[in-house]
């Protein structure tokens, strides 16, 4: 038996997530597209693939939710949350080369020279 706080239909957490989370991913979006104004470089390249994964986590979220108002625009859930998926992946691909060389230049910055170890 399920509780009433986990049931779909009865349980104040399914409207509320289905408002929290498409927020979370605007939120999110607007401090990846503020990064990417900011810091120029290797960095802006990896937050403009964070910014993209943001914007098709919002589009996939609002398509759940619009797909439970109007049924026919279920489809654009699966396609939303298939592209969400997709673009995490080239999001990873893209920014580990970015993130690896940014913290290689940290670690030489922070990494004391000499033969004093």
């Amino acid at each position: 038996m399920v509780p009433d706080l986990l049931n779909y239909g009865k349980s104040f957490l399914n409207p509320a997530l289905k408002i929290l989370v498409p927020l979370l991913f605007l939120w999110g979006t607007y401090y990846a597209y503020r990064a990417v104004r900011r810091y120029p470089g290797e960095i802006s390249k990896l937050m403009w693939a964070l910014l993209l994964v943001g914007v098709t986590g919002f589009l996939a979220n609002l398509f759940r939710y619009l797909g439970d108002i109007i049924t026919l625009w279920k489809w654009g859930e699966s396609v939303g949350f298939l592209m969400f998926g997709l673009v995490n992946l080239y999001a990873a691909w893209y920014a580990a080369g970015p993130l690896v060389k940014f913290i290689q230049q940290m670690l030489r910055q922070t990494t004391p020279t000499g033969g004093d170890r």
